[in-house]
């Protein structure tokens, strides 16, 4: 990777999102597949929070009810699947009544909704989380769910779907003004230089990128993805990346409708 690819990026990042508005975001849920549900469905529509507020309190009042210290892990999809038939009583544990995209129920319900249509498919723990169709397909039958959910679980997972794979060597094309599409592997590269030079921690450093591009462009949206990803280091290393595409590279990625967007700050499951 060129050093002048690696400046390119790092002002880019720059210009389009100072790092004093980098938001309070978190480091995604490795072997935790229960943190992992919740923040997919709890993060829909809904502002993300502080390490103290939003999403991880929610986490953190969970992690209370299963008596699981902090340093151990939530792992057990079957521990919210128990609540299916339980919804109203999970809200309460929660101490969050919101609901999912089209009000079908309470996010709380989707999650037990989820988490047993997801041990019903074999996936009991985060060593089962990959992604595949017959658990893309569980997640998605739980009415208020999309395939956004599923993205962001198995991100947050510490996994790679095809989707954040592609929109990774995207971003990195753009911040580097290549005329040609990168490949991941040069996506990674450049984006762990970029990191390395920015001074965030390697292990888990979280870029945003933010776009202001001509009015004219493909897109009139941005899409948001937590993408996690192995760049040859001891850790993952996760970029949470927002996407807005200005001219047609090969194999566009297409924009989504509006209701599909999503936004730095709130993720719908649709």
């Amino acid at each position: 990777m060129k050093d002048t690819d690696v400046a390119r990026a790092v002002e880019f990042i720059a210009a389009e999102l100072p790092r004093e508005a980098w938001p309070h975001w978190n480091q995604g849920w490795p072997r935790e597949s229960e943190a992992a549900l919740l923040d997919a469905i709890f993060s829909s529509r809904a502002a993300y929070g502080t390490p103290k507020t939003g999403v991880r309190a929610v986490v953190d009042r969970w992690r209370t009810h299963r008596s699981v210290a902090a340093g151990e892990h939530l792992d057990s999809l079957s521990a919210l699947a128990a609540f299916t038939d339980r919804g109203d009583e999970l809200a309460t544990v929660l101490g969050n009544r919101q609901r999912v995209p089209g009000n079908y129920s309470t996010k709380a319900e989707g999650v037990a909704r989820a988490a047993k249509a997801l041990v019903d498919a074999g996936c009991r723990s985060s060593s089962d989380v990959e992604d595949t169709e017959s658990l893309r397909s569980a997640v998605v039958s739980v009415p208020g769910l999309g395939p956004r959910t599923f993205e962001t679980l198995v991100f947050l997972s510490g996994k790679l779907s095809a989707t954040s794979i592609d929109l990774l060597a995207r971003f990195a094309t753009e911040a580097s003004s290549s005329e040609e599409l990168l490949s991941s592997t040069d996506a990674t590269e450049l984006l762990v230089a970029v990191s390395e030079h920015l001074d965030v921690d390697v292990r888990t450093p979280r870029l945003a990128a933010s776009s202001s591009w001509r009015p004219n462009s493909l897109s009139a949206g941005a899409v948001d993805m937590i993408i996690p990803f192995e760049g040859g280091l001891p850790s993952t290393v996760s970029l949470k990346v927002r996407v807005k595409l200005s001219r047609k590279l090969p194999g566009v990625y297409r924009e989504k409708p509006q209701s599909e967007v999503i936004s730095a700050a709130h993720r719908p499951c649709p």
